[in-house]
């Protein structure tokens, strides 16, 4: 019994032109999340693409991976995307070329025209034709003359298209056609993510923190180290304790553990960081720093202060603590070791950490999670039970309606203080809610010791009540 084979690839050839109209109408795609981005070739590079267009050589064929959805087929372009968007930005004038192109002279042939522009005929009434010299150097296609820019125009490009794919199909089609070529490891570890996430990462990577104000190279923007950097930062800040060097393990272990949310608090992080950088701290941002910054400030977001204040510990380290021994090694130190290694990771994040208290002045006790109902017996009420920390968490929730709750003093090391101060309000018949709008309206900020923190709202509720203007 014979058996049917599936075409699992075909192939042809297009024009250039057929490519510029695709990539205009997108029905060839060059956005894969799991692609490496245009613009990775030198203008030498570039350059020499054009000139090998323009005099009719060969270039190697493309490749596109066909993905089918419910409603639309969409053709990702995985292999020769700097072929092809150089191609294009060629063609809509966007750069000339360069005084370095390899044989700049170009052969072309011409019909022969009198002083009037009229084509001549040969005794056969045949055109005449003949050879003319175009120099490409300095010309962008709209200086070519036109029989140039109908060669370039009409070059045919071989494509092979991959039929039907998966996100995990394609993925590994651009690390397959990618292997004997200079595909960075983060470019290529970042392709065994899901397209999905990858997505969510790319769009991430876009962010000003990453663009115009970090302290990253020009090749580390074009290589992808900006996936690295947040895929890094995420791992060792909710997943330190599995924590793996290399990027593929690293995406293969997000491609089961991320939350949404993650990402989302990640870009307010960057969101935060961006108003209140510094020109001495935009430095310390590096790609390999940056994840061990990153996640020492998803720490600092915890103990309510305003983002100016760890942009001041950076300036302080950067000046002084850097050189400061923490276990008999300067930070300077440990960054002379391997830098991806789990135990250093550990080691530089626990000295961030105890340097950033001690620069703000706070007690490691203060930052202990608070057992709410023993809180409150201590300090409102000795015989609180359960069903009355309840009932204060519904008094909270009818509260928050009230105000913005995007404020520090909902953060959940705030919430014993907040369920004593509603506490003492239950067992003293006071109404809070325009003495909770007010202080809401005014502190922004919350001590870490609890105990403190209510004591400082009972004095001022006092206040408030004492003036006559709570009910």
């Amino acid at each position: 019994m014979s058996m049917v084979r599936k075409e699992k690839t075909k192939r042809d050839f297009h024009s250039t032109k057929y490519y510029v109209n695709a990539l205009d109408k997108e029905t060839v795609r060059t956005d894969h999340p799991l692609q490496r981005s245009s613009g990775q070739w030198s203008d030498e590079y570039r350059d020499g693409l054009i000139g090998t267009v323009l005099k009719n050589e060969d270039i190697p064929y493309i490749v596109i991976c066909e993905q089918i959805f419910e409603d639309i087929i969409k053709n990702y372009l995985i292999d020769g995307i700097q072929r092809i968007t150089t191609i294009y930005n060629y063609r809509r004038n966007v750069f000339k070329l360069g005084s370095k192109v390899e044989n700049p002279l170009v052969e072309y042939e011409v019909i022969k025209t009198d002083e009037n522009g009229n084509n001549l005929r040969d005794e056969n009434g045949e055109l005449i034709r003949e050879i003319a010299v175009c120099d490409i150097r300095g010309k962008y296609y709209k200086d070519l003359p036109k029989e140039l820019q109908e060669t370039f125009d009409e070059y045919q490009i071989m494509e092979v298209k991959h039929l039907n794919c998966s996100d995990e199909r394609i993925g590994y089609e651009i690390r397959r056609y990618n292997h004997a070529k200079n595909m960075g490891a983060s470019q290529s570890g970042v392709t065994y993510l899901n397209s999905s996430i990858a997505e969510e990462v790319k769009g991430i990577t876009t962010h000003t923190f990453f663009k115009d104000l970090g302290n990253f190279t020009k090749t580390e923007k074009k290589n992808d180290t900006f996936s690295r950097v947040v895929l890094e930062t995420i791992m060792v800040t909710y997943f330190l304790d599995k924590w793996k060097s290399p990027l593929k393990d690293i995406c293969s272990f997000m491609n089961e553990n991320l939350k949404g949310d993650m990402l989302l608090t990640f870009k307010r992080y960057l969101d935060d960081i961006s108003g209140v950088i510094t020109n001495d701290t935009k430095n310390m941002f590096t790609s390999k720093n940056s994840f061990l910054w990153l996640a020492t400030y998803h720490k600092f977001t915890k103990l309510g202060l305003e983002p100016k204040r760890f942009i001041e510990f950076m300036k302080e380290f950067n000046a002084n603590l850097i050189n400061r021994k923490w276990n008999g090694k300067t930070f300077e130190e440990m960054n002379k070791d391997s830098t991806k290694k789990k135990s250093m990771i550990i080691m530089k994040l626990q000295l961030l950490e105890e340097f950033m208290y001690d620069f703000l002045h706070i007690k490691q006790e203060d930052l202990q999670e608070v057992n709410i109902l023993e809180f409150v017996k201590e300090n409102v009420k000795s015989d609180a039970t359960n069903d009355d920390i309840d009932f204060y968490n519904d008094i909270l929730e009818d509260l928050k309606l009230n105000v913005v709750n995007d404020t520090k003093l909902l953060d959940k090391h705030n919430i014993p203080s907040l369920l004593g101060i509603i506490g003492y309000a239950c067992e003293n018949d006071i109404d809070l809610d325009n003495w909770f709008i007010d202080y809401f309206g005014f502190y922004k900020r919350y001590e870490l010791n609890q105990k403190t923190n209510y004591l400082h709202m009972k004095k001022n509720l006092l206040t408030y009540l004492e003036k006559g203007l709570v009910a």
